[in-house]
Protein backbone atom coordinates (compact mmCIF):
# COMPACT_ATOMS: atom_id res chain seq x y z
CA UNK A 1 0.00 0.00 0.00
CA UNK A 2 1.74 3.17 -0.88
CA UNK A 3 0.25 6.49 0.59
CA UNK A 4 0.65 9.90 -0.67
CA UNK A 5 2.69 12.19 2.13
CA UNK A 6 0.05 15.29 0.86
CA UNK A 7 -2.91 13.31 1.57
CA UNK A 8 -1.43 12.63 5.40
CA UNK A 9 -0.33 15.98 6.15
CA UNK A 10 -4.11 16.67 5.26
CA UNK A 11 -5.51 14.43 8.07
CA UNK A 12 -6.21 17.15 10.56
CA UNK A 13 -6.79 15.29 13.57
CA UNK A 14 -9.08 12.44 11.43
CA UNK A 15 -8.14 8.70 11.11
CA UNK A 16 -6.91 7.64 7.45
CA UNK A 17 -8.86 4.09 7.32
CA UNK A 18 -6.02 1.60 5.70
CA UNK A 19 -7.50 -2.14 4.14
CA UNK A 20 -5.43 -3.70 1.74
CA UNK A 21 -4.94 -6.98 0.19
CA UNK A 22 -1.06 -8.02 -0.37
CA UNK A 23 0.14 -10.68 -2.73
CA UNK A 24 3.29 -12.18 -0.49
CA UNK A 25 4.12 -15.03 -2.63
CA UNK A 26 7.90 -13.60 -3.42
CA UNK A 27 8.51 -14.13 0.01
CA UNK A 28 8.66 -18.38 -0.19
CA UNK A 29 11.96 -17.45 -1.70
CA UNK A 30 13.20 -15.77 1.97
CA UNK A 31 12.76 -18.56 4.03
CA UNK A 32 13.18 -21.94 3.44
CA UNK A 33 10.14 -23.40 5.22
CA UNK A 34 8.03 -21.02 3.89
CA UNK A 35 6.63 -23.19 0.94
CA UNK A 36 3.10 -21.27 0.35
CA UNK A 37 0.94 -18.32 1.16
CA UNK A 38 -2.53 -17.12 0.68
CA UNK A 39 -3.08 -13.28 0.00
CA UNK A 40 -2.83 -11.73 3.98
CA UNK A 41 -4.78 -8.96 4.71
CA UNK A 42 -4.06 -5.60 6.54
CA UNK A 43 -6.43 -3.62 8.40
CA UNK A 44 -5.89 -0.97 9.98
CA UNK A 45 -5.72 2.76 10.48
CA UNK A 46 -3.24 5.63 10.27
CA UNK A 47 -3.01 9.01 11.97
CA UNK A 48 -0.99 11.87 13.14
CA UNK A 49 0.62 11.96 16.34
CA UNK A 50 3.17 14.38 17.34
CA UNK A 51 4.81 14.98 14.40
CA UNK A 52 4.24 10.99 13.51
CA UNK A 53 2.25 8.82 11.31
CA UNK A 54 1.62 6.17 13.35
CA UNK A 55 0.25 3.05 11.57
CA UNK A 56 -1.92 0.69 13.90
CA UNK A 57 -3.97 -2.56 12.71
CA UNK A 58 -4.03 -6.23 12.36
CA UNK A 59 -2.28 -8.21 9.67
CA UNK A 60 -3.72 -11.75 8.81
CA UNK A 61 -3.69 -14.87 6.65
CA UNK A 62 -2.72 -18.30 5.77
CA UNK A 63 0.68 -19.86 5.19
CA UNK A 64 1.74 -23.30 4.78
CA UNK A 65 5.29 -24.66 5.90
CA UNK A 66 7.22 -27.73 5.94
CA UNK A 67 7.66 -29.23 9.42
CA UNK A 68 11.22 -29.41 10.46
CA UNK A 69 10.85 -32.78 12.18
CA UNK A 70 9.10 -34.92 9.74
CA UNK A 71 9.05 -32.76 6.37
CA UNK A 72 5.16 -32.71 6.39
CA UNK A 73 2.87 -29.47 5.03
CA UNK A 74 1.51 -27.80 7.74
CA UNK A 75 -1.09 -25.30 7.49
CA UNK A 76 -1.03 -22.56 9.56
CA UNK A 77 -2.88 -18.93 10.18
CA UNK A 78 -1.54 -15.52 11.63
CA UNK A 79 -3.25 -12.55 12.78
CA UNK A 80 -0.44 -10.23 14.49
CA UNK A 81 -1.09 -6.60 15.90
CA UNK A 82 0.99 -4.28 13.57
CA UNK A 83 2.11 -0.82 14.96
CA UNK A 84 5.04 1.79 12.70
CA UNK A 85 5.82 4.96 13.23
CA UNK A 86 7.12 6.93 10.72
CA UNK A 87 8.81 10.57 10.64
CA UNK A 88 7.71 12.57 7.37
CA UNK A 89 10.16 15.10 7.84
CA UNK A 90 13.32 13.32 8.67
CA UNK A 91 15.20 16.30 7.68
CA UNK A 92 13.83 18.26 11.11
CA UNK A 93 14.55 15.59 13.54
CA UNK A 94 17.76 14.14 14.79
CA UNK A 95 17.47 11.79 16.47
CA UNK A 96 20.35 10.05 17.78
CA UNK A 97 20.20 5.81 17.49
CA UNK A 98 19.71 4.92 21.33
CA UNK A 99 17.09 6.68 21.91
CA UNK A 100 13.31 5.67 22.22
CA UNK A 101 12.97 7.21 18.55
CA UNK A 102 14.84 4.13 16.84
CA UNK A 103 11.73 2.41 15.72
CA UNK A 104 10.82 5.53 13.88
CA UNK A 105 11.16 5.00 10.33
CA UNK A 106 12.07 8.23 8.10
CA UNK A 107 10.11 8.88 5.16
CA UNK A 108 12.05 10.19 2.46
CA UNK A 109 9.74 10.06 -0.71
CA UNK A 110 6.38 11.89 -1.05
CA UNK A 111 4.90 8.47 -0.97
CA UNK A 112 5.02 5.96 2.35
CA UNK A 113 5.19 2.33 1.17
CA UNK A 114 4.07 0.21 3.62
CA UNK A 115 4.40 -3.53 1.87
CA UNK A 116 8.09 -3.96 3.58
CA UNK A 117 6.96 -3.36 7.26
CA UNK A 118 4.12 -6.04 6.10
CA UNK A 119 6.26 -8.38 5.03
CA UNK A 120 8.63 -8.05 7.69
CA UNK A 121 5.64 -8.51 9.86
CA UNK A 122 4.74 -12.03 7.59
CA UNK A 123 8.43 -13.22 8.16
CA UNK A 124 8.23 -12.67 11.89
CA UNK A 125 4.97 -14.19 12.76
CA UNK A 126 6.70 -17.75 11.41
CA UNK A 127 7.59 -20.01 14.08
CA UNK A 128 11.72 -20.26 14.22
CA UNK A 129 11.30 -24.41 14.02
CA UNK A 130 7.54 -24.94 12.52
CA UNK A 131 6.64 -28.56 14.10
CA UNK A 132 3.52 -30.67 13.91
CA UNK A 133 1.08 -30.52 16.71
CA UNK A 134 1.08 -34.14 17.24
CA UNK A 135 4.52 -35.29 17.88
CA UNK A 136 3.47 -38.86 17.67
CA UNK A 137 1.94 -38.08 13.94
CA UNK A 138 4.92 -36.27 13.60
CA UNK A 139 7.62 -39.24 14.39
CA UNK A 140 5.25 -41.29 12.23
CA UNK A 141 5.84 -39.16 9.28
CA UNK A 142 9.28 -39.01 9.63
CA UNK A 143 11.83 -41.06 7.07
CA UNK A 144 13.32 -44.19 8.33
CA UNK A 145 15.80 -44.39 5.68
CA UNK A 146 16.75 -42.78 2.06
CA UNK A 147 19.81 -43.05 -0.28
CA UNK A 148 22.74 -44.34 1.18
CA UNK A 149 21.32 -43.93 4.73
CA UNK A 150 19.13 -45.45 7.13
CA UNK A 151 17.93 -44.76 10.83
CA UNK A 152 19.97 -46.90 13.32
CA UNK A 153 18.32 -47.98 16.24
CA UNK A 154 20.33 -49.14 19.40
CA UNK A 155 18.49 -52.87 19.26
CA UNK A 156 19.54 -52.86 15.51
CA UNK A 157 23.21 -51.73 15.97
CA UNK A 158 25.77 -54.25 15.64
CA UNK A 159 28.92 -54.37 16.59
CA UNK A 160 31.96 -53.90 13.91
CA UNK A 161 35.24 -54.77 14.62
CA UNK A 162 38.57 -53.12 12.80
CA UNK A 163 39.56 -55.53 10.26
CA UNK A 164 43.14 -54.95 11.37
CA UNK A 165 41.73 -56.00 15.09
CA UNK A 166 39.80 -58.85 14.62
CA UNK A 167 42.54 -61.31 15.18
CA UNK A 168 42.69 -59.33 18.67
CA UNK A 169 38.74 -60.02 18.99
CA UNK A 170 39.07 -63.38 18.51
CA UNK A 171 41.50 -64.04 20.89
CA UNK A 172 39.63 -61.59 23.41
CA UNK A 173 36.84 -64.04 22.83
CA UNK A 174 38.25 -67.07 23.78
CA UNK A 175 40.19 -66.08 27.03
CA UNK A 176 36.05 -65.26 28.06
Amino acid sequence: MKIPTHRILHLAGKSLPLHETYDMGALTGRHKQLLSICPVEFNGEGYLASGLFVVKGTVKGEYTLSCSRCLAELERSFNQSFEERFDLHPEQHRFNEDDEQEDIHPVHENVLDLTPYIEQQVLLSIPFIPACEDEASCRANMLQEGKDWSLAREEEQQEKVDPRLAELAKLLKKDQ
